[in-house]
């Protein structure tokens, strides 16, 4: 584990979900872990061979954000989605009955 990288990250602010869903996007490119400890999960990186960029790993911090923006989209938006499906549907469940 000589090339593995960490990154520390503050579980008062980012949910457990959203670092897995930006882990997920640089398991091709390397063998990742998530693990937790007190208030923060600490994210581990290491290439799967020698060909690696660290650059990428920079950028995990911009996914991370990401992905919890949209968490937090969707905890806010879920209730519209249902209106809008529910109202889509209602024509259809008219005619099937």
């Amino acid at each position: 584990m000589s090339n593995t990288c960490c990154i520390k990250v503050d579980s008062a602010l980012f949910s457990k979900e959203a670092i897995q869903e930006a882990l997920y996007e640089y398991s091709g490119l390397y063998y990742v872990k998530l693990e937790a400890v007190d208030n923060y999960f600490y994210a581990y990186f290491e290439p799967k061979n020698d060909n690696y960029d660290n650059k990428e790993i920079s950028n995990f911090n911009n996914k991370v954000i990401d992905y919890q923006i949209r968490q937090d989209i969707a905890k806010k938006s879920n209730h519209i989605r249902d209106i809008i499906t529910e109202y889509a549907y209602s024509s259809v469940k008219k005619n099937l009955f």
